[in-house]
């Protein structure tokens, strides 16, 4: 199926850039660095996740200490990850439970009950042709292969397509339920919002004030709140959006909170995130608005 590949492909994507930004981490690491205890549970989850493939001794690291540099590349590499899960996570949801036994059962071709880096090869180059280098194979072996035994059990590949199945669940249901809350109350959804959903809410307002964007203001304007930002683009999303969408409504309720007026035409503004579906901004579409 074409959706595993694009799977894998993200996958693969996103490990390049992870293992780029790693490296340059490994020239300034300080033992010292302080975790963030909200991502991570303790040191060793940290370092793991810094360096998942490297010894646990980490005396070959760098000589060149530099802590602010190091905090604002590990900073990327967080946001990084989280990004490559949003986007996964919007890939699986594509795929039902028998598409996923399926396609174990056509990657596993000679019915030996696993699947070894030889079969996902072979299955990506034949089936998919997708040319794949032995970087990219391990990249996605050892995602699969959680008890690292050298083989990729049904388990271990139903669990990597449905882990986190659970969590779009969990958000639609959380949308369902603020629809509900304002149909019964008739009072808005006002969610916490951050000071950079403020600096946002500013954003939309210059945007909505301009009878026509070009492309030189909009620029100008983006590198301006970009500037302003303190967290992660995937972190203001989520405290933006509604769901895994974000939509007009959203744009709404930021605006009129921070007592904004919202002109009747914000779906112009949807649509400089998403020209075909300006009522369903992924957090793809919401980061590529912001890259140039």
């Amino acid at each position: 199926m074409k959706i595993v590949v694009k799977y894998f492909y993200t996958i693969c994507q996103q490990e390049q850039r992870k293992e780029t930004i790693r490296q340059m981490i490994a020239e300034y690491f300080d033992e010292n660095i302080e975790f963030d205890k909200e991502i991570f549970k303790d040191q060793e989850e940290f370092l793991q996740f810094i360096f998942p493939f490297r010894p646990k001794s980490l005396n070959k690291l760098g000589e060149s200490k530099n802590l602010k540099y190091c905090n604002i590349l590990i900073s990327q590499l967080i946001e990084t990850q989280q990004i490559m899960d949003t986007m996964l996570i919007e890939e699986k949801k594509e795929l039902s439970q028998s598409d996923i036994l399926k396609i174990y059962k056509e990657i596993d071709s000679t019915s030996d009950g696993f699947i070894d880096v030889i079969k996902l090869r072979k299955y990506l180059q034949q089936q998919c042709n997708y040319q794949t280098s032995n970087d990219d194979l391990i990249y996605i072996f050892r995602r699969m292969d959680k008890d690292e035994d050298g083989f990729i059990s049904m388990a271990e590949f139903i669990e990597e397509f449905t882990f986190e199945k659970q969590q779009i669940s969990q958000m639609s249901t959380m949308a369902q339920t603020r629809q509900q809350s304002q149909v019964s109350s008739q009072t808005q959804f006002v969610p916490p919002y951050s000071e950079d959903c403020r600096e946002f809410a500013l954003f939309i307002n210059r945007l909505q004030k301009l009878a026509v964007i070009d492309e030189e203001e909009l620029l100008k304007l983006k590198r301006q709140f970009i500037k302003l930002k303190k967290q992660s683009f995937l972190n203001l999303f989520e405290d933006i959006a509604h769901s895994i969408y974000l939509d007009h409504r959203d744009l709404l309720n930021l605006l009129q909170y921070f007592k904004i007026n919202a002109s009747s035409d914000l779906e112009r503004i949807c649509r400089l995130f998403n020209e075909d579906n300006p009522n369903q901004i992924c957090f793809q579409d919401f980061l590529n608005f912001f890259t140039f």
